[in-house]
């Protein structure tokens, strides 16, 4: 099937340094496009309509972790390209809700799509990822059709606030920096439908113009310990109301 008024985009892919204004025109009623008096070089060409997208899934054996967004041509001086073909598909989008394993919304987490493991392991999708609402709810569009894995954060992203010297105490300073390294240690990704990181997760497939409902992520709390005992005086004798200190070895004690 053709398609009629895509925008089409040409790039240059600079290898060597070399200045080139992008240039985009329209296909018309056959679909056809052409770009020209062009120097010699690598171009890129995209084409994009509402509701479509020309974006792939990389290759099974491809390490690469982003879409390939259109083919590549290799133009020799003088040369013409002249059966260049842009692939699109139907877009559609992974919608749903995150929620805590307490059964409440999760908003402000960081929702990522991921490619499913084969043989190179789980690969991440810079281009697709979205922030959960107040309510939990996140939508990820513009996918091909394909497999994907789904995961959120498990803690809300991090809002850094910059420090004024003048008005900041060493403590200060030190505690926000405890905090940073506390929120580091207690995040991880949960994947859909709520498994660990190190769990492979359920696979979504996208159908090429079919939007994927009620992809709700369960976040997996974070790993805790607990550590327990009792009190004795000297003679064997339980006591109670007796202070407990607890924390780092060589920080603050609680």
């Amino acid at each position: 099937e053709i398609v009629t008024d895509a925008t089409v985009t040409l790039t240059r892919v600079n290898d060597q340094a070399v200045a080139f204004p992008r240039q985009t025109t329209r296909t018309d009623r056959s679909g056809a496009f052409s770009f020209g008096e062009l120097p010699e070089g690598r171009y890129r060409v995209l084409a994009s309509k509402s509701g479509y997208t020309s974006r792939q899934l990389p290759d099974p054996g491809d390490p690469a972790s982003s879409f390939n967004v259109g083919p590549v041509v290799d133009l020799a001086a003088e040369a013409q390209a002249l059966d260049v073909q842009v692939i699109l598909h139907r877009t559609a989008s992974i919608a749903g809700r995150v929620i805590r394993s307490d059964g409440s919304a999760a908003p402000n987490v960081q929702v990522q799509v991921a490619l499913p493991g084969q043989g190179l392991g789980r690969r991440i999708l810079f281009e697709a990822r979205t922030t959960s609402q107040y309510d939990g709810r996140y939508e990820i569009a513009g996918l091909p059709p394909g497999e994907y894995l789904v995961g959120a954060m498990n803690v809300p992203i991090p809002t850094r606030r910059p420090f004024d010297a003048a008005n900041t105490t060493q403590a200060e300073r030190a505690a926000a920096d405890r905090n940073g390294a506390a929120f580091a240690g207690a995040s991880h990704w949960s994947w859909y439908p709520g498994v660990p990181d190190w769990e492979p997760g359920t696979a979504v497939t996208r159908l090429e113009g079919v939007n994927a409902e009620g992809i709700d992520i369960w976040l997996t709390p974070s790993q805790r310990f607990a550590v327990s005992g009792r009190v004795f005086w000297p003679v064997g004798v339980g006591i109670e109301n007796i202070t407990i200190d607890y924390g780092d070895p060589s920080g603050t004690r609680s």
